[in-house]
């Protein structure tokens, strides 16, 4: 069997197959359910995400403890004004995204820039009331 044939693979054979340390891979796991958890916090609401977006000068970013604190904080930048419409940022047109495993909503098209969705378009029928198109988000 092919090493990168299974689906999922444990943090000890993720680390056997990448030469690191099972224990790097942990705090790397910790450091980015911290990420998650500051996401969802700062996103919360449409208005929350606008704010964010909008960011400390133009720059999105979330910053976390590093498992070792010897290492000091991490800033991840997500966002920066400046970059739109060139520059770094890199833009996707994705459609029917499932956002979780939990529910069975799909959004129709959505644009993500570096990986956030920013834009949502939900399509309906003519004739279709346009809060339709928020009750099925």
């Amino acid at each position: 069997m092919n090493e990168f044939e299974k689906q999922y693979y444990s943090i000890s054979e993720t680390a056997e197959i990448f030469n690191v340390k099972a224990s790097l891979l942990r705090s790397w796991e910790k450091e980015f359910e911290q990420l998650k958890v500051e996401f969802k916090r700062l996103t919360a609401t449409p208005f929350n995400a606008s704010q964010w977006l909008r960011g400390e000068n133009g720059v999105a970013a979330i910053n976390i403890e590093r498992e070792d604190v010897k290492l000091g904080r991490v800033s991840l930048v997500l966002f920066s004004n400046k970059d739109i419409a060139g520059g770094i940022s890199s833009y996707e047109v994705i459609n029917q995204i499932k956002p979780d495993a939990i529910t069975d909503m799909r959004g129709d098209v959505t644009l993500l820039v570096n990986g956030l969705p920013v834009i949502h378009v939900e399509s309906l029928r003519v004739h279709s009331p346009p809060l339709a198109a928020l009750n099925t988000l």
